[in-house]
């Protein structure tokens, strides 16, 4: 029921039934965490709470000097007390209302009855109706219990609430708030900030939103006496109306003028960064059955798994899987790589082995046979991936240790499987795929998962469990890939290690070229489950595309054979062992020649050409009839102004001048 912010409108008398803290501290049972649901009832047992004297405070509210006596500084306060209300008539019983300091909003129970509440704070005690609920529960000549919540969202905070009784009746209610002007609103990556200029005897305010100019109107954000509130389920590139009324105990004002805005559009995502990439077929140097001490990290972000100790490194065998070579673990020599931790927010780990061992049949993530593994000792923020005797794959996090175990078993089978685990922080979604199919969900906290320092691959980190078999692939994304980008990426590896046909990747997108000196620098965002790209120029306008450069593996390329003085046309496609893509969307650009300058003055030629053509020769000739000789200018060359510059005396002879390219 709505609270009524009272004040009387008549000289009355009131006479404490239930005193506050303002003269003598008055001792609550209180708690900071969310008790159980029926903390507000007369059979709820609050002997485990803790004892203090009202008022609860912090940040030093207006008007509490000398009545701060418990100290409050959470969110939220729950309290509760027991008072005998001594005798009291029928008539009596109507006349109760609160006496009370609230900042912010408070509820107020009598004998597990909602008796009265409020919105937003005040700064000084005042008077705030109970209501008929509240009066009929009150018990004459009894114990009763007085039980509170409060609630604070910023600032100072204080709660106290005492009980007392009118000597008539006759409380008046304020006037209606009046409508209320200068309403903005701004679309933000948050949501939809809006403020308003403040009204003097409002309590809250409601913001309404439409789709619709004129309604209806929707409540969607209800706000205490501060003039702002924030909007967070507007969506993104939509048109809305809103509104504010202003309401108080006397109810809610008309709504104001109305204002419109089309919320800002989505941001384009970045695209998921591939941190580390360990595939055996980028082993080299190595003959069959040799040992790995280092694999490396093929994105070039260092993320290099090594080992120096000889008689624990695995070996590379050749031809182990669809003809590709992997890297074999052995369990017996207890062999392991590890490398430097690459992520601990968002991440997807995707990883090709063959096994027929896996260890114990726990189902947590630490107590397999480690393939992709962070395990630390103890409660850690970890996360790892390991294999189980019973076939089941075991993917999680710690703190708490949460784990998706695969629905189902069997991939210990001594066959390939593609195994794919994703993590989502701020949700702490945990997922699990094998061979492209879902084997099951969970969810684990939401923090950092910063405890490991190194990952390790063929055992837990804390080296036990060593796992008995092959790891052909392991790539690590640090973003939770969408469903699409997974798939791209498991066709890939399934299309390469034979584990089934898949499609061709996407086109690439994001192709941008830059012109230089005679080359042309492009740059295009990674696709998803790409192994390397191809590039076509064209200088006729488009007609044809011949190849300029095959198994380009980066997302970047300089073209030295682009041509001067036209346009050059582009198209990129990218390659994966399902296929190749269609081509890129079509750019351009023109490749600028170099152009020369000339001034003079009253004794000087003056020659002059831009600064990126550093290595372009000036040269010189006295006549263009075949043969031409041209000879190069020696004169000194000074740069300003992004320009060379050559001064050259002032001759009568005819002279021709030309830069010439390398």
């Amino acid at each position: 029921m709505q609270a009524a912010i009272l004040s009387a409108s008549l000289p009355s008398t009131l006479t404490a039934i239930v005193p506050t803290s303002q003269a003598n501290g008055q001792t609550w049972r209180y708690i900071n965490s969310t008790p159980p649901i029926n903390w507000f009832t007369t059979s709820y047992n609050d002997s485990t709470w803790n004892s203090g004297l009202g008022g609860f405070v912090a940040g030093n509210p207006p008007n509490t000097t000398g009545i701060i006596h418990t100290v409050w500084n959470t969110a939220d306060i729950w309290l509760r007390r027991t008072f005998n209300p001594g005798s009291l008539t029928a008539q009596q019983i109507s006349n109760l209302v609160f006496s009370m300091y609230h900042d912010e909003g408070v509820e107020i129970y009598i004998n597990g009855v909602l008796a009265g509440s409020a919105s937003g704070y005040v700064t000084d005690y005042g008077l705030v109706a109970m209501n008929p609920a509240g009066q009929s529960a009150v018990l004459p000549n009894a114990n009763n219990v007085l039980a509170v919540h409060c609630h604070q969202t910023g600032g100072g905070q204080y709660i106290d609430v005492g009980i007392g009784l009118h000597t008539n009746a006759v409380i008046a209610l304020p006037p209606l708030p009046a409508i209320h002007a200068g309403v903005i609103a701004v679309s933000g990556s948050m949501g939809v900030s809006l403020g308003w200029n403040s009204v003097s005897n409002a309590t809250s305010y409601n913001v309404k939103r439409s789709t619709v100019s004129g309604g209806l109107y929707t409540n969607i954000v209800v706000t205490p006496p501060s003039n702002a509130g924030t909007d967070t389920t507007a969506s993104n590139s939509t048109t809305y109306y809103y509104v504010v009324s202003a309401v108080n105990a006397s109810g809610e004002s008309a709504n104001s003028a109305v204002i419109s805005l089309t919320t800002m559009a989505a941001p384009i995502p970045d695209p998921p960064v591939l941190t580390t990439w360990f595939k055996a077929d980028a082993i080299s140097g190595l003959t069959n059955g040799a040992p790995v001490s280092l694999w490396p990290d093929v994105t070039g972000n260092g993320y290099d798994a090594t080992q120096s100790t000889s008689s624990q490194m695995p070996k590379l065998v050749i031809s182990a899987i669809n003809g590709r070579p992997v890297v074999r673990f052995n369990s017996t020599n207890q062999t392991y790589l590890a490398f430097a931790r690459p992520v601990k927010g968002d991440f997807t780990i995707l990883c090709v082995y063959k096994s027929s061992q896996g260890i114990g049949t726990g189902t947590q993530f630490y107590q397999g046979a480690g393939l992709v593994n962070g395990e630390v000792a103890g409660t850690a923020a970890d996360f790892g991936i390991s294999l189980n005797a019973s076939g089941k794959l075991l993917a999680g996090t710690g703190q708490p240790d949460v784990t998706v175990v695969s629905s189902g078993s069997n991939f210990n089978d001594g066959q390939p499987h593609i195994l794919t685990f994703k993590r989502t922080r701020i949700t702490g979604e945990l997922a699990l795929f094998v061979d492209g199919l879902p084997q099951g969900t969970n969810t684990g906290g939401t923090q950092s998962l910063t405890a490991p320092a190194q990952l390790v691959l063929g055992a837990q980190q804390t080296l036990v469990n060593y796992l008995n078999g092959d790891i052909a692939e392991v790539k690590i994304y640090s973003a939770a890939l969408s469903d699409d980008d997974r798939v791209a990426e498991e066709n890939a590896l399934a299309c390469k290690y034979g584990l089934g046909a898949g499609a061709s990747p996407s086109a690439p997108s994001g192709l941008t070229p830059s012109a230089g000196n005679r080359q042309v620098s492009l740059n295009w965002m990674p696709t998803i489950g790409a192994s390397s790209y191809n590039l076509r120029r064209s200088n006729n306008s488009g007609a044809t595309f011949p190849l300029v450069a095959t198994g380009i593996t980066a997302t970047n390329f300089v073209d030295t054979n682009a041509v001067s003085g036209q346009t050059n046309y582009y198209t990129l496609a990218a390659v994966s062992d399902c296929g190749v893509s269609s081509n890129s969307t079509l750019v351009s650009i023109f490749l600028s020649l170099p152009s020369l300058g000339v001034s003079m003055n009253a004794n000087s030629l003056i020659i002059s050409w831009p600064n990126w053509a550093s290595d372009w020769v000036l040269s010189s000739a006295t006549n263009l009839s075949p043969p031409v000789v041209w000879s190069p200018v020696t004169n000194s060359i000074g740069n300003t102004n992004g320009q060379f510059i050559v001064i050259l005396p002032l001759r009568k002879n005819v002279e021709f001048f030309h830069l010439k390219s390398p």
